[in-house]
């Protein structure tokens, strides 16, 4: 669907309607945590007060523009909308993550973006929705150029030290079962290695993701110009072999 904005608005008021009330609901997008969780303190001990609070209230009350705010600032590394350590804003990670989401998963995305579009009155943070829904109206092709993926693409942006992802890769599951909904594989100390939503793509196993994530880590150290401390970030793109895999300090997106 392209190009108008208006039309995409009303399509997507229309189509909320047909598929009925979707109040206080999380994803496998933007809200990958479960709110239960959160709420009980089982989703992670490195969620950050106040915003696992602020999490749980903003999707129990429809109010999605604020869950997704919140959900960016769980892992303490955002203060306002300033990300300093990798120079960039929580609203130019959403871009890119839904830019992500958009072009690996578009009937999901389109789902998630209709029921953003119904956040309540009360959303405090709407202009995150408009963002989501801007990136449901560009043209797919547009995108594509934009995002030009590689099998492995390393990244000067969220960077995780390199020795808690390699802590994290040694104590990791390596099963030969399916990932199935997850989004988090696992953590450890700075290191997060994320995986993208399932959608209608070829799963894949514990097994080929640690691979995968080795890869990553083989391909992708980096340093600053102040310290000798190494650094890694990368992802391997969605393909037809598994999902997209993210090595890196970022909590959210994939």
């Amino acid at each position: 669907m392209a190009g108008n904005p208006q039309s995409i608005l009303k399509w997507l008021s229309l189509f909320a309607m047909v598929l009925g009330a979707f109040s206080g609901e999380t994803d496998e997008l933007f809200l990958d945590l479960d709110v239960d969780q959160v709420a009980n303190g089982t989703a992670g001990s490195w969620i950050q007060a106040p915003w696992g609070e602020s999490y749980v209230s903003a999707v129990r009350e429809s109010r999605y523009g604020d869950a997704v705010w919140a959900r960016y600032h769980m892992d303490g590394r955002a203060v306002g909308n300033i990300i300093e350590a990798d120079n960039t804003t929580v609203t130019k990670e959403l871009l890119d993550d839904a830019t992500g989401y958009r072009l690996g998963n578009p009937e999901l995305y389109n789902q998630v973006a209709t029921r953003y579009n119904t956040t309540s009155s009360n959303d405090g943070h709407r202009e995150l929705v408009d963002i989501i829904i801007g990136v449901l109206g560009e043209d797919l092709k547009a995108l594509e150029k934009r995002d030009v993926t590689y099998t492995i693409k390393c990244s000067s942006s969220n960077l995780a030290p390199r020795s808690s992802c390699y802590e994290l890769l040694q104590d990791m599951n390596q099963y030969q079962t399916d990932l199935g909904s997850t989004r988090t594989i696992d953590y450890y100390g700075g290191c997060w290695f994320r995986v993208g939503p399932h959608g209608s793509g070829a799963d894949l196993t514990w097994y080929k993701a640690h691979a995968v994530g080795k890869l990553i880590y083989d391909d992708c150290p980096r340093t600053k110009a102040c310290c000798s401390t190494v650094y890694v970030s990368g992802y391997s793109p969605k393909n037809s072999g598994h999902r997209k895999l993210c090595l890196s300090s970022k909590s959210t997106g994939c």
